[in-house]
């Protein structure tokens, strides 16, 4: 079986870890970027993936404004998402040790320029 997986988390989240091979279509950009991608695949089954499904399921729900309706019983949503995928067992490529989310430097700097700005 011919099967692409899109993950459609944020690049942050992605290059910290996601399945091999997987093609990256952030949600904030998968109106823009999808159909093109869609179409080039063809006859492939898609799943799509994000961290436990949820967001995967808006991006399935977007496909349908797409005007690809033929492409709707070849797309399915990977339940669970990526944790239920590492739970299963199967692999993942995580980036280099030292990757610090881009979402966990935003925390630390206002939390200490809150710090800062009580003492």
């Amino acid at each position: 079986m011919n099967q692409v997986i899109i993950d459609v988390r944020e690049p942050d989240e992605f290059n910290a870890e996601h399945v091999e091979n997987s093609v990256h279509i952030p949600l904030g950009s998968f109106a823009n970027r999808a159909p093109a991608i869609l179409n080039a695949l063809g006859e492939q089954d898609v799943v799509l993936m994000c961290l436990g499904g949820k967001r995967a399921r808006l991006a399935l729900d977007q496909v349908a404004s797409f005007g690809l309706a033929a492409l709707q019983p070849k797309l399915s949503v990977y339940e669970g998402g990526l944790q239920a995928w590492k739970a299963s067992g199967k692999p993942t490529v995580r980036a280099k040790r030292g990757h610090f989310p881009i979402m966990r430097q935003v925390q630390i700097v206002a939390g200490l320029l809150v710090t800062g700005s009580v003492l």
